[in-house]
């Protein structure tokens, strides 16, 4: 009998999130990068080159980083399979990976319940292992329904109980 996977993805309010942390930190560092080259460009080619280039990099910059960096967060999925329970992350190559518990050692999944997330079915998501340790995932979609779902593979019942 094939066991049923279940997964789930990142949801609008960690895609907000993103948006405002690259409107604060992106916007900064991508000026203070094209403001150097310009000012390079400058010595060399004259100071309306300098201008140009300077708003070519910024503009250019920050929508190649914008849709670059927002590509990876679809990317991220939290998802079981018949080795276990992973989440799948990281925005640039050397920091993207899988992070997770392989069924033998897993112990439950929890979620942190609010106001806010309940609002918006945006939950933050703990998978723990027997060991203590534990792998958060913020800002899942249905989160609450997620973590019924894999602690009820995890119990082996074949419908896990609904958590509306």
């Amino acid at each position: 009998m094939a066991t049923q996977n279940f997964s789930a993805r990142i949801s609008w309010i960690g895609y907000i999130r993103f948006i405002i942390m690259f409107l604060l930190f992106g916007a900064l560092i991508i000026s203070t990068a094209g403001g150097a080259v310009a000012g390079l460009v400058h010595l060399t080619l004259g100071e309306t080159a300098a201008k140009y280039v300077a708003i070519g990099l910024f503009v250019g910059g920050s929508i190649a980083c914008f849709i670059y960096c927002l590509y990876r967060l679809i990317q991220f999925k939290a998802y079981t399979d018949d080795e276990g329970v992973w989440f799948l992350q990281g925005y640039f190559p050397w920091s993207a990976g899988i992070k997770g518990v392989r069924w033998e050692n897993f112990d439950q999944v929890l979620f942190r319940p609010s106001l806010f997330s309940w609002l918006t079915g945006s939950y933050t998501v703990f998978i723990r292992d027997r060991y203590g340790n534990t792998v958060t995932i913020k800002d899942l979609f249905l989160g609450k329904q997620w973590s019924a779902l894999v602690n009820g593979r995890a119990m082996g019942s074949p419908t896990p109980r609904s958590t509306m």
